[in-house]
Order: C-alpha cells, then structure tokens, then sequence
C-alpha cells in the first residue's frame, strides 16, 4: 500500500466525522468481526477524505484553463493521500472523470468545438431520417395540433396552466419510475427579458420560463413538451440529482439538456403519450432539435432546409426563425449537447437505437439511472 500524506489535524476530524457522535468503539465478537469493523472504518475513512478533498470551491474559475490547473491539483491530492481501492462506485466515477479530464490533449492550435464536430454531422443525418420515418400522414396530422396560442392574456394564463397540469400528470403516473421525492416546488412564469430561447429552466428559483414575446407563436401542444423537458423527467428532476457547483459545469449543462431530450424520446413507448396530440407535438420538437443541432455543426443549412425537413409537423415562422438564429448564436454549446445526446444513446442502447417503440430492457435501465447520477461528469468518462 502507497504511502498516505495527511495532516494529523485532518485524520482527527475524519475521525469525528465517522464515529457519528458514538462515544465508545463497540466491543468486537469475535477476531472475523474485528476485522471487518476495521476495514469497514478505513474504506469510511478514505471516502470522506475524498470527498473533502473533491468538494469544489462555492465559486468556480470561468477560464477553462484555470479550472483545468484546479481539476489537476486536486488529482494530485488524492493521489498522494487517498486509497483510492476503498471508493464507492460514484466517487470512483468522478475520480476517472478527472483523470480523463487531466488525459485530454487539447490543440490550442484548433478552433474551439471543431473535434466535436467530427463524426457528428452523420450521425445528425441519420437521427433526422429515422424521426422522418417515424412522421404520419398528413391526414393524421390536423391543422389543431398546430393551433396557436395567441396574444389574448387569459390564453396566456391558460398555457401556463397547461403546462402546470402536464408536470402534475407525469408526476402522477412516473412512467420511467424515476424518484420525484424531495423535488422544490415548480413555478411556470412568462419572461419578459430578452432571450433567444422559447422556454428553458432556471435553476436558482425552480422555475421554468416561458418567452412572452413567443409565446403566442407557440402551440398549445407545446405545453406538454415544456412541461416534460423543463419540468418533469427534464430539467427540475435533472438539476436536483445534479446539483450546482461542480466540477465540469460545461459538460453538466450539456448533459442535462441532452438527457431531457432522451428522456422525452423515451416517454413515446409508454400509453399515455402515445395520442395523436402527444405525438405530434414530441415528433416535432425532437426534429426541430436535431435541425438545430445540424445548424450549429453546418452553418450552410438553410431556413428552407427546416422547413422541409419538418414536412407535415408545421410551426409558426417566429417559432421557426427563433430556433433557426439560436441555432447560429449558441453553436458550441448545441454542439456540446449534441455530442452529449449521441453518448447518452450509446451508452444506453449497446446494440443501438430501436427503431420500433419498446420498452426500456433492466440492464438498459440501470444503465441509465446510473447515467442520470453522472451528469455532472464528462459522459465520455462514464461507465455505466
């Protein structure tokens, strides 16, 4: 065993930390117990010292390179101080996260995201296609799917509603059984403040805000989509199994976006969600993601090009220009959570994505609960 550098006043508050107030060792059995209690003790030991050492400082530094350098330190901290053989399965996750963190080769010579976008265009393509397939008949898709909300404010009112009945409904049945206890209460609200994104989840008051200035452009099927992408499985639910400040704050907000998407994908094999209205609204914001992840990696794409893309599942202009320009001003962030999507997908499925809606395999779902525990982490650094 390496030999292990500690200040002694450290060791004695790990101590305190693990006799949990008892005032006196319990007296072992027999020699077997006396063993285990001990090991048990040291594996205790080494895991609040890692977790001391790994708690990151309340603010973190906004230089890649200066988080980079504080990654490495405390790497080197652990390495001189901790067994690293007595962790549990999550610290041992963080700790091969920054050792893959600490391996990468960055070329400083290359412009930002362009590795990123190597190998993702095609396999962009070939998500479009396979929603494309998935598309029905115009017949089946009636122009009252696409009905907008409009300016009036108690049809504002009434959107927010909606918004707040589909969380409680998802709530209600918990078709993924995922664990919604201990969740802060969620607040849907309008955002007057500029922004060129339709919704999205703010995380320091548990609230999910709407674009006023768009939201009369939207559908009300998209009150379903907001609800589950921001709310619950989406972003409320993902934030709080992942919470702020971390190591890796970059790859944590991409992940969580991606994993909402996921998720939302997910939700098409279960009965509830599988109406018309449901699946017309879910198809189309599945689709008009991938456009805009495509738009962030081939800046060629064109306007027209979403418009034929989405085919029968029809938008507003404004909704439709939104996503477009964001798509031109967030380029590396989309293309971060584009990437995140696709490991997510791999890590998930081994076999691939099933192109037919079934549910979830057990070994598919631990995987993926593991994945929803780790997405703070570097996804390429997982092992679910």
């Amino acid at each position: 065993m390496k030999p292990l550098i500690r200040p002694f006043s450290l060791v004695l508050s790990l101590l305190l930390v693990v006799s949990c107030g008892s005032n006196r060792i319990p007296e072992p059995s027999d020699s077997s117990s006396a063993t285990r209690q001990q090991s048990a003790l040291k594996a205790r030991l080494e895991q609040v010292l890692f977790d001391q050492i790994v708690k990151p400082p309340t603010r973190l530094p906004l230089d890649e390179a200066m988080m980079s350098a504080l990654r490495l330190n405390r790497l080197q901290q652990i390495d001189s101080s901790v067994d690293t053989a007595l962790l549990r399965a999550d610290q041992r996750r963080l700790l091969e996260a920054l050792r893959w963190a600490d391996a990468q080769a960055i070329d400083r010579t290359e412009a930002p995201g362009v590795q990123a976008q190597i190998g993702i265009e095609p396999w962009l393509h070939a998500r479009l296609q396979r929603l494309q397939e998935i598309q029905r008949p115009p017949a089946a898709n009636p122009t009252e799917r696409s009905q907008q909300v409009g300016e009036a404010d108690s049809d504002t009112q009434q959107f927010l509603d909606l918004v707040q009945d589909a969380i409680f409904t998802q709530a209600q049945l918990n078709p993924l059984d995922l664990d919604y206890r201990r969740l802060d209460p969620l607040l849907i609200k309008p955002t007057f403040l500029s922004t060129n994104q339709a919704f999205f989840y703010q995380q320091n008051d548990s609230s999910i805000r709407v674009n006023r200035s768009l939201l009369p452009h939207l559908a009300w099927a998209d009150a379903e989509i907001i609800a589950l992408t921001q709310g619950l499985p989406g972003h409320h639910f993902l934030d709080a199994q992942n919470p702020s400040p971390n190591w890796f704050p970059a790859h944590s907000r991409a992940n969580r976006s991606a994993m909402s998407l996921f998720l939302l994908e997910r939700l098409a094999q279960e009965p509830y969600y599988q109406t018309i209205y449901s699946e017309t609204a879910r198809l189309r914001h599945l689709m008009l993601t991938t456009l805009i992840y495509l738009k962030a990696v081939d800046a060629n794409l064109t306007l027209d090009f979403f418009r034929q893309s989405l085919g029968t599942l029809t938008m507003s202009e404004p909704r439709l220009e939104q996503a477009f320009n964001r798509a031109l001003k967030n380029r590396q962030t989309l293309i971060a959570e584009a990437e995140a999507l696709r490991s997510i997908e791999r890590a998930v499925f081994s076999q691939g994505i099933p192109m037919q809606p079934q549910g979830l395999k057990a070994e598919a779902r631990a995987r993926l609960a593991t994945l929803i525990q780790s997405l703070n982490l570097p996804l390429q650094a997982v092992k679910p």
